[in-house]
């Protein structure tokens, strides 16, 4: 997997939990085609850059507990010499 695919899961992942999408653990996991392991790894980076992320047993969804902002920025690689 290369640089901008995991950037992409990452911001796809982080949106669905801004928007609280519904699912267990596992269920997330499987959307995105990840491992249980995987996804709780992602969310650690997550948690490393700044966000509080919770799960709700009662809405079953993870949610941020804080204003955490995910941002990707992409810088293009020009090959001329």
């Amino acid at each position: 997997m290369n640089y901008y695919d995991i950037n992409t899961r990452l911001y796809n992942i982080y949106k669905d939990i801004l928007n609280r999408k519904k699912g267990t653990p596992d269920e997330f996991a499987k959307r995105y085609n990840i491992s249980r392991r995987t996804l709780y790894n992602i969310m650690e980076e997550m948690k490393i850059r700044g966000a509080d992320i919770k799960f709700s047993r009662i809405n079953n969804c993870f949610y941020f507990n804080n204003d955490f902002e995910f941002k990707i920025t992409m810088l293009e690689v020009s090959n001329k010499k």
